[in-house]
């Protein structure tokens, strides 16, 4: 049985962005449902880069600018007449993807319904180069947001050898090279071997006067890499030791409120404590007023109950008096505490 593209889009959520794709060509721009499909994948894109959104789409912050303006330029793109010659295959064609040629070995080896070879003639990309160079009246590009689109379409691998390899790679460089490489000199490595692979063999590799500029200037160059290595590690420890020193302070500024804070309620407690003194002794003293008064008021009054009368009246104005110095002391020191605790 064999399967339409409807059959294939009902079944994976990505098959329907696959089928959506097929709208990238100019011959199938103003199908029905091309404008929503396309659409659609525009918002699977930019959810997809959506840390990287400004990069890919200049100008445009949040994936709703994006998908507005694709909406705008896609019914602008409807209307844009564009020759064959500049989408076309042709045999004398170097480069480019035959977008439905592809389709249509994958579709039969799927055992899908066939592409129709009067379709397999699109170049996909002759096609996206002279898009991203059609410019209106004032020389502004005409598509931005949907050359965009096209490109982050055909960047899309069709499988993951080619990540897959790269891995394999880098595993081959950390066996001969040793595991304590780090990123930059595997990439080095990896684009000599891309340089040198271009050729079919190392004596066939030109060597220019640029190569052997370079040569002798890489051991100036890899000094000063070192250098600017040096100075960044310098950079880092000088901001370490700036960011303990700070860490140091904010601590020992805490650990000083801290003590501050018990210091001041130790000093208010013992101010409370004086207080209660404070009265204590001013009824000493006028507990021995009245005995006092008492005393004298009778005729007949001891010398014995006078004086024990007249010593709570010292007793008394004597603690009152040591208590109100240390009180006056314990205010002048929570003064001083309460303006250290502002600063």
């Amino acid at each position: 049985m064999c399967l339409t593209a409807e059959d294939l889009q009902k079944k994976s959520p990505f098959n329907s962005f696959l089928h959506n794709c097929t709208y990238i060509n100019f011959q199938k721009k103003n199908e029905k449902g091309a404008l929503e499909g396309m659409t659609n994948n525009v918002k699977d894109l930019t959810k997809a880069l959506s840390e990287v959104l400004v990069n890919v789409f200049p100008k445009k912050s949040s994936p709703e600018e994006v998908c507005d303006a694709f909406r705008s330029e896609w019914r602008l793109y409807q209307t844009e007449e564009i020759k064959e010659e500049h989408y076309c295959y042709t045999t004398a064609t170097t480069s480019g993807r035959k977008q439905t040629s592809y389709w249509q070995s994958a579709f039969s080896v799927a055992g899908l319904e066939n592409i129709s070879p009067e379709e397999d003639k699109f170049d996909v990309d002759k096609a996206v180069l002279h898009l991203g160079g059609l410019r209106d009246s004032s020389l502004t590009v005409k598509f931005p947001v949907l050359t965009a689109v096209m490109k982050c379409i055909l960047s899309m691998s069709h499988g993951n050898s080619a990540p897959e390899n790269g891995f394999s790679i880098n595993k081959h460089i950390l066996d001969i090279h040793g595991h304590s490489l780090k990123e930059d000199t595997i990439e080095a490595i990896r684009v000599v071997k891309d340089a040198i692979l271009r050729y079919p063999s190392l004596l066939d590799i030109p060597i220019t006067k640029e190569m052997i500029k370079n040569v002798k200037a890489s051991r100036q160059r890899y000094q000063a890499d070192l250098e600017v290595k040096r100075q960044l590690l310098e950079k880092e420890a000088a901001k370490k030791r700036e960011e303990e020193k700070k860490k140091n302070d904010q601590e020992k500024e805490l650990e000083t409120k801290q003590k501050n804070v018990k210091e001041v309620e130790s000093v208010r407690s013992s101010q409370s404590q004086i207080e209660n003194g404070i009265s204590i002794a001013d009824e000493s003293i006028e507990e021995g007023n009245r005995d006092f008064k008492e005393l004298l008021s009778k005729k007949q009054s001891s010398n014995k109950d006078l004086q024990r009368a007249q010593s709570k009246i010292e007793m008394g104005i004597k603690r009152r008096a040591e208590l109100l110095s240390e009180e006056a002391v314990l205010k002048k020191r929570l003064k001083e505490l309460q303006n250290d605790g502002k600063k």
